[in-house]
């Protein structure tokens, strides 16, 4: 019963943690639909605005619209020339053994292996050991 409680209550303690962190995102997306006048007049939030418009964005693409699509050939030109640059050497990595596979990913190999693959040391140390627990409280290791 503890256990359940225990995770219930970190759920929502996460749910509010969320909450808290993305309604400034949220805040901002809907200010973008309201105009100027209904900004600056509301005596508090609107988390509807009353009427929606899109003269924000047609203000901004028509006053900077060269420069969201250049940014937008940009961004895309980087991400398809990354794809085929990446693609092909993650396929050759996962599929071949090469002396630097090891190296290059983690796996097991030389000295530099470890330095390059510190977490699965970690991750090793507190499988062994176990979660940290206040003194004097039962580990629920059977021995």
């Amino acid at each position: 019963m503890r256990r359940y409680l225990g995770k219930t209550l970190a759920s929502v303690a996460a749910l509010a943690a969320l909450v808290v962190l993305l309604f400034p995102l949220y805040a901002v997306i809907i200010g973008s639909f309201e105009t100027n006048s209904q900004l600056i007049a509301a005596s508090h939030y609107n988390f509807f605005p009353p009427s929606w418009t899109l003269a924000n964005y047609t203000a901004v693409l028509s006053a900077q619209g060269g420069h969201v699509l250049s940014s937008l050939v940009i961004g895309l030109g980087t991400t398809i020339l990354t794809l085929v640059i990446s693609l092909p050497a993650a396929h050759a990595l996962a599929r071949y053994r090469f002396r630097v596979t090891g190296l290059l990913v983690g796996g097991r190999g030389g000295r530099g292996t470890r330095a390059l693959s510190c977490h699965r040391h970690l991750s090793a140390v507190l499988l062994r050991t176990g979660p940290a627990r206040a003194p004097g409280s039962r580990s629920g290791r059977r021995g």
